[in-house]
């Protein structure tokens, strides 16, 4: 039970600080399965099949969490998109970034975690 929690945690985790917190977690997760699975158990089969479904659990649910999230969380706003451009952050990767007015008047931008 402790892995998939681990999993879990580890997606969630990386939705708000980092994508490679959810990616070293659920390496982590996935090393453990195989490790349990494999080594303490001596199941061969069983390891890689709990090590891909610790991986699949990995990148399914990250944006899951975020979907259910913004339904029970966020609240629903008209906008219109009325430029799209690449931005470049100080790291040098470039970014898409939208400007999206909504029925207020107010300008935001809005980046790939706001689902440009």
């Amino acid at each position: 039970m402790l892995i998939p929690l681990a999993t879990m945690v580890g997606a969630v985790l990386g939705l708000y600080l980092s994508t490679w917190v959810a990616v070293v977690f659920a390496m982590c997760a996935a090393a453990m399965a195989a490790i349990v699975a494999g080594g303490l158990w001596h199941r061969a089969g069983a390891a890689v099949v709990a090590t891909a479904a610790t991986m699949a659990l990995g990148l399914f649910v990250g944006p899951t969490v975020q979907q259910t999230y913004l339904k029970q969380f966020g609240q629903r706003a008209d906008a219109l998109v009325v430029d799209t451009a690449r931005h470049v952050n100080s790291k040098g990767t470039e970014l898409d970034v939208c400007r999206v007015v909504d029925t207020s008047g107010a300008v935001r931008d809005l980046g790939n975690t706001e689902n440009c």
